[in-house]
């Protein structure tokens, strides 16, 4: 099982990223922490836990390099349990640009010949994901949530991409939440929102209308030992939320195998 409280495995077919976004650690104005976020896959790739995927990170930082899992990890979501939520790509991006259209080719493939479970592809490259999918000439899978991080103002334009994107359920990463996102944040055809900050911020917050989807718009400062959730079956709005307070940093679990 996973440490990330809003799923119950991690997939990670392949490793690496870049920097690309606030919520990456790239300068964001009106954050309290002038630096941007932090990315704690890159932290978790340096400690070179994993001699296949040495290199990718180095001093919590991307160097670029994109490296491809071992058989038994492209085996794995076959022995899942049904029912299993499955945030797939936690230690890259599914849809990077410079991951290889066959890789996520195949990475489609298992996810089709596994129904029984639902993979969580978040992503800060919606475009990316339309127009791969084009190249590829293929659609997402029925279990697959399309999502995209949101956690700075800079990134409201994902929300336009990630509603062109023809998925089960659309889903959003508010998280790490740097700045004020109401108003401005419009969750039209979104149907979960995850919420968390990093510190120093203050005890987490939720307030506001329920929106058609079923979710809520969210005006939310966390500490970083607070996570919550909101999902919402999109019919009758009706919504459950899951609060944890276990005292574990976002890095623990993030690259679980």
């Amino acid at each position: 099982m996973s440490k990330i409280e809003w799923t119950d495995k991690t997939w990670n077919p392949w490793w690496g990223c870049d920097k690309i976004a606030p919520e990456c650690g790239l300068p964001a104005p009106g954050n309290p922490r002038p630096e941007g976020g932090g990315c704690y896959a890159a932290i978790f790739a340096s400690r070179g836990l994993h001699s296949l995927h040495w290199g990718v990170a180095a001093r919590g930082e991307w160097t670029g390099l994109i490296t491809r899992a071992g058989p038994a990890i492209w085996q794995a979501p076959f022995k899942y349990p049904r029912g299993t939520l499955c945030f797939t790509c936690s230690m890259s991006d599914f849809w990077h640009e410079r991951v290889p259209p066959e890789w996520q080719d195949e990475a489609l493939d298992v996810i089709e010949a596994t129904p029984w479970v639902t993979y969580q592809v978040l992503t800060k490259r919606p475009a990316m994901a339309t127009r791969r999918l084009a190249a590829l000439n293929r659609h997402l899978p029925r279990n697959v949530w399309a999502g995209a991080t949101v956690g700075h103002p800079k990134s409201l334009g994902l929300l336009k991409p990630l509603r062109r994107i023809e998925a089960a359920k659309r889903f959003l990463s508010v998280e790490p939440l740097l700045a004020p996102m109401v108003p401005g944040l419009d969750l039209t055809a979104i149907d979960w929102v995850i919420g968390g900050g990093e510190s120093p911020l203050a005890p987490a917050t939720r307030r506001g209308p329920v929106t058609p989807t079923g979710c809520e718009r969210y005006a939310i400062s966390a500490s970083p030992t607070t996570r919550r959730s909101s999902s919402s079956n999109g019919a009758s709005g009706r919504t459950t939320r899951r609060r944890s307070t276990r005292n574990l940093p976002r890095s623990q679990g993030w690259g679980d195998p």
